[in-house]
């Protein structure tokens, strides 16, 4: 059962076989220039568990997408949006659902604004950032957008609180077996 969760640094293997699984214009469109299979796994092996906003799209262990929300500058108030989903995934609003709850949980870290920096031809990105208020700054080689988040409320904390929540479900019912699965005299 496919479910989204916070990602920590024990999903560091399955954030680079993630990035492995991406095609070459994948990678570009995520890193905003041609990314080599290497490089993309040395993003995740200095990803910053503790500042940055990591939530994945696991299914079967694997992760299948990732929504990652860096703060930009000294202020906190500012992050910046990376967003991959593999190719077999795509079009099923999984980019948006996985950018949707990061902006949540970046709204209760007291973030007043996600920028989105993409290459210009990377409509689905630009599709996701409008369709969660976005707006565009800069448009050229590189389209910059910005969207504008709320003050933490306890709807948003609730929320993040079931982020949080179903996270755990997934994760508990992918380890789960059926008593009724099991071989007859196991248990």
């Amino acid at each position: 059962m496919p479910y989204i969760r916070k990602l920590t640094p024990a999903d560091r293997p399955a954030i680079r076989a993630h990035l492995a699984r991406l095609d070459p214009e994948s990678r570009r469109r995520r890193f905003g220039y041609p990314i080599t299979p290497e490089a993309a796994a040395d993003h995740a092996e200095h990803l910053d568990f503790a500042d940055t906003i990591l939530l994945g799209r696991i299914d079967g262990g694997a992760v299948r997408g990732v929504a990652e929300v860096v703060p930009a500058g000294a202020s906190g108030k500012i992050g910046e949006l990376g967003l991959s989903v593999e190719p077999s995934w795509r079009g099923q609003g999984l980019g948006t659902e996985l950018t949707r709850r990061a902006f949540t949980i970046a709204t209760n870290r007291h973030m007043r604004q996600v920028i989105v920096m993409c290459v210009a031809d990377n409509v689905p990105m630009q599709r996701i950032a409008r369709k969660l208020g976005g707006y565009v700054l800069s448009h050229g080689q590189e389209t910059e957008l910005a969207i504008d988040l709320p003050h933490p409320s306890a709807w948003s904390v609730a929320q993040e609180h079931a982020i949080h929540g179903g996270g755990f479900l997934g994760a508990a019912f992918d380890q789960w077996t059926p008593l009724d699965a099991r071989p007859i005299g196991t248990g």
